[in-house]
């Protein structure tokens, strides 16, 4: 559930948002929302590497818990 969550509020209404300031030529949404997606993408990359490198770890997974409404 938690990531259905994540998928909408995370790629679909950011990735509609950035459609329609393309479609309504908004310069500063566009530059707003290419900030969004730069920021989105090093994060995800980030998370695969910690997943990679921490994912045997007992409490991570509640610490990634934690930490993911903590920043919401």
């Amino acid at each position: 559930m938690l990531r259905l969550v994540y998928i909408y509020y995370g790629t679909l209404l950011p990735g509609w948002s950035s459609l329609r300031a393309i479609g309504h030529d908004q310069r500063h949404f566009i530059e707003l929302w290419l900030k969004y997606w730069v920021i989105y993408a090093l994060l995800q990359g980030l998370g695969v590497l910690t997943d990679f490198l921490l994912g045997g770890l007992s409490f991570y997974t509640g610490l990634k818990l934690i930490l993911s409404v903590g920043l919401w």
